[in-house]
């Protein structure tokens, strides 16, 4: 048993120590011992060739279509919550829909309005500038692919695990407990649907052969910033679903509260760092070029100020001059200095 010991430590490095790599009677999914390390997750990323895992007749990037349906069905639900929809599109092959939604204000990034009825219309324009720059800050962040930068603050250790590793349309879920044994489980993605509007983006992953669950994983953002919206409602909703279609596997409702909870808050955490960031270096910028404007402008008033003392005081000293000598004006040099060159004698 001594002599496996250091093979155990080898390859837990390596790997994690990979207990199944498919879906069979024995193994729900790819499953490791211990958390995978990047490089091992980057290399199963790079040999991805597996096809999507959704039932006969479900076309990957359905998820889509359901949008409208769901954000309609959670305009009266808890903000930063996920739900399991007892609803369900009529007509459709879907199974179980688990969502949530968070909202980002846009007054996060900027100072609250003013009271005085004078600059109303400036608070307004203040905030629909916010909405755009949030927005974009939240397009940025689905472009990158940053979906499980930040952590819940009492995250459990389940939620602190999970991990959202991506290489160009593909990505891997990484959770604890989602494996067999209650270990790491690990869910390949692929990127089928996106979708890139003025007011709304949205991405959609199908799941893929060997993973631990068949259905999409669709996360969308929608823009609030329309004149008739109230200042407090303006900003953007960040949305998060998992589909599941019908005889398709699904994961346990602890599991998805954990995967679907940590994702929002962390692409929400995302959106608004990266908005304060923005704000603050666009806000910098402005005071420096404010700063620069204010220096040059005193530089060319003082410049302005000492040549017309200079001119002033020259002209007083032509005056006192001409005052004084007789001759101004009268002035010719005499002797030697009027002499030519031509007639100059040397000695």
């Amino acid at each position: 048993a001594a002599i496996h010991i250091p093979f155990v430590y080898i390859f837990s490095k390596r790997t994690g120590l990979v207990l199944s790599t498919s879906t069979n009677l024995l193994s729900n999914g790819h499953t490791t011992l211990l958390a995978p390390p990047t490089q091992y997750l980057t290399n199963y990323l790079s040999s991805l060739q597996a096809e999507d895992s959704l039932p006969m007749g479900t076309k990957a990037g359905f998820s889509h279509k359901y949008i409208s349906f769901m954000e309609k069905e959670m305009e009266e639900e808890e903000d930063d919550t996920i739900v399991l929809m007892n609803k369900l599109p009529k007509k459709s092959n879907v199974a179980t829909i688990f969502t949530g939604q968070k909202f980002i204000p846009s007054n996060i990034i900027m100072p609250p309005s003013s009271k005085n009825d004078n600059s109303n219309d400036e608070d307004t324009l203040k905030q629909t500038m916010a909405s755009h720059l949030i927005f974009n800050a939240a397009s940025q962040i689905f472009t990158t692919k940053r979906f499980s930068e930040f952590k819940p603050p009492d995250a459990s250790s389940v939620a602190q695990s999970l991990r959202f590793h991506t290489k160009n349309d593909a990505a891997l879920l990484v959770l604890k407990q989602m494996g067999n044994y209650r270990r790491f489980g690990i869910q390949p993605l692929q990127l089928t649907h996106e979708e890139y509007d003025d007011n709304r983006e949205c991405m959609v992953f199908s799941t893929l052969t060997g993973g631990h669950f068949d259905g999409e994983l669709c996360v969308w953002i929608t823009k609030n910033d329309d004149d008739d919206e109230e200042e407090e409602e303006k900003g953007i909703m960040v949305h998060i679903a998992l589909i599941i279609p019908k005889n398709g596997r699904k994961p346990s409702k602890k599991i998805t509260n954990t995967l679907l909870s940590t994702l929002l808050h962390s692409v929400s955490a995302s959106t608004i760092l990266q908005a304060k960031q923005t704000y603050a270096r666009q806000s910098q910028s402005k005071l420096f070029h404010s700063a620069a404007k204010t220096r040059a402008t005193e530089k060319r008033s003082l410049k302005y100020d000492l040549q017309k003392k200079q001119e002033e005081m020259a002209k007083d000293r032509r005056r006192k001059w001409q005052r004084q000598n007789k001759d101004a004006g009268h002035y010719r040099p005499s002797g030697a200095r009027m002499r030519s060159p031509n007639n100059a004698h040397f000695f």
